[in-house]
């Protein structure tokens, strides 16, 4: 009977690592970096939020320039889309649409 609490408290403190293990890994994420546009270019980027309560999403962009400057950004609630893949294809087309107003805007 003892020997059946030990091995149970072994497997335990097993998963428990394992589970730690995850989080760690989920806490700190791989490291990101910035890639500079060309002089003449600008980037866009821009995501999705989709609670999957109400479905609905949120976009949020960022337009920079070659040296990281922010030349434009703006959030947009893009209401139900019914699923994250749905949610990150309107939120490219709405980068797109928001890209294209902002270069209009910029020109003029």
């Amino acid at each position: 009977r003892v020997q059946k609490v030990v091995g149970f408290i072994r497997a335990y403190l097993r998963e428990l690592e394992q589970v730690n293990s995850l989080t760690e890994t989920r806490i700190n994420p791989r490291e990101e970096f910035w890639r500079p546009s060309k002089a003449e270019q600008v980037k866009a980027n821009f995501d999705a939020a989709f609670p999957q309560q109400d479905m609905t999403t949120t976009t949020r962009i960022i337009i920079r320039n070659h040296e990281g400057f922010t030349m434009g950004a703006c959030t947009y609630p893009l209401g139900r889309t019914g699923n994250p893949t749905n949610a990150e294809e309107k939120a490219c087309l709405q980068t797109i649409m928001f890209g294209e107003k902002w270069v209009f805007e910029i020109w003029l």
